[in-house]
């Protein structure tokens, strides 16, 4: 019995360590709408856009705003008004970041509910 126990607890961490936390790439984001996915990369660019409302901060993947790939947004609401904050921590630092995945305008994005699905890799 304790080694079909220790012979289970081996097994399940080698399968723990084995599967990545993320699930999908910038290459097949956008065919995850409406979905919860972890993505993990290093942003191009992090970034407060000037023509939007909200104070938002953007971390932009796969290029630079307006022209990226994918971008994940942190609304001022949530920031608390931090944003050179979160600019000095996430800009070029690869991030895992947790969401539901939108479009707008044909982009992929992700708008952040807790700062906790935002974390440094």
């Amino acid at each position: 019995m304790r080694s079909l126990l220790l012979l289970l607890a081996v097994m399940a961490t080698a399968a723990a360590t084995a599967q990545s936390p993320c699930n999908v790439t910038l290459d097949d984001i956008m065919k995850h709408p409406g979905e919860r996915v972890v993505f993990c990369g290093t942003p191009d660019e992090v970034m407060t856009p000037p023509d939007w409302k909200g104070d938002p901060v953007l971390l932009n993947f796969g290029g630079t705003y307006p022209e990226q790939a994918f971008s994940v947004v942190v609304w001022g609401e949530l920031h608390g008004g931090n944003q050179a904050n979160l600019i000095g921590t996430y800009a070029g630092q690869p991030v895992q970041v947790s969401g539901w995945v939108k479009e707008h305008d044909g982009v992929p994005m992700m708008y952040l509910k807790d700062l906790q699905d935002l974390q440094l890799q």
